[in-house]
């Protein structure tokens, strides 16, 4: 094909126009992550800053005293991809969202660890509904939420994803001092032959203090 002068400079400004301004590329199926960091936070807990479901990773976390929360480990989330009933339904809302089934459809459930992270990565565009499971740590439990992967934000789209549960913890419970006994407990078995004992004893310092008296008496 022979191309003349004018259809040669067309072609190079074209070339120069995609090598200048490429054309911006969004994450593929499989490249985005849901990451949950559980912080001990408990029914009196006060933060600095209100945790909002933004979506964005937080360095840390602080309470109202400026200590900061550590991560809460053996916290089970399920993750399951959902999608709306009907597209008319209110999308904030859980019930909103029916489990997808198929060859589409993913479930997972993720332990958090020691450091009270938990991640599911290597995720398809669509949308998620992340629950907390129960465990004896915790007094209440997380509402679910439903993320829609990549998650619109301030700050662009985001495909990881951090979610922190809000979720407290049971409050620190300390065993209190067992009551001591008005009275001693009986280990003897019989009281009455303690009686006698002492009956005898008793006899027997009174014999000889008669007998000292005697000898008193004797000796004058």
């Amino acid at each position: 094909m022979n191309l003349n002068k004018k259809q040669v400079l067309w072609l190079v400004y074209l070339i120069g126009l995609f090598a200048f301004f490429p054309i911006q590329l969004y994450a593929e199926d499989g490249s985005y992550g849901i990451h949950i960091v559980k912080l001990g936070i408990r029914e009196d807990t006060k933060l600095q800053n209100e945790l909002i479901h933004n979506g964005l990773k937080l360095d840390e976390v602080k309470d109202e005293e400026g200590n900061i929360l550590n991560g809460v480990s053996s916290i089970q989330y399920t993750v399951t991809r959902v999608t709306l009933k009907h597209s008319n339904l209110d999308a904030t809302q859980n019930s909103s969202y029916e489990v997808v089934s198929g060859k589409e459809a993913f479930t997972k459930t993720v332990t958090t660890n020691q450091f009270g992270e938990a991640d599911i990565v290597g995720l398809s565009k669509g949308i998620y509904q992340i629950k907390e499971l129960p465990n004896d740590l915790l007094s209440n439990l997380m509402e679910p939420i439903i993320v829609s992967l990549p998650m619109d934000s301030k700050s662009g789209l985001l495909n990881d994803v951090y979610i922190y549960p809000k979720s407290s913890l049971v409050s620190k419970t300390f065993d209190s001092e067992p009551e001591l006994p008005d009275k001693l407990p009986q280990t003897d078995g019989d009281i009455g032959q303690s009686n006698q004992l002492y009956w005898m004893i008793g006899l027997i310092g009174c014999m000889g203090m008669v007998g000292l008296l005697q000898f008193k008496k004797i000796k004058i």
